[in-house]
């Protein structure tokens, strides 16, 4: 785990398509 936050910014991106 590098960078946590931006698998959750990615995860978000992805659900709001």
């Amino acid at each position: 785990e590098i960078e946590p936050l931006k698998i959750t910014v990615e995860k978000l991106v992805g659900n709001r398509q």
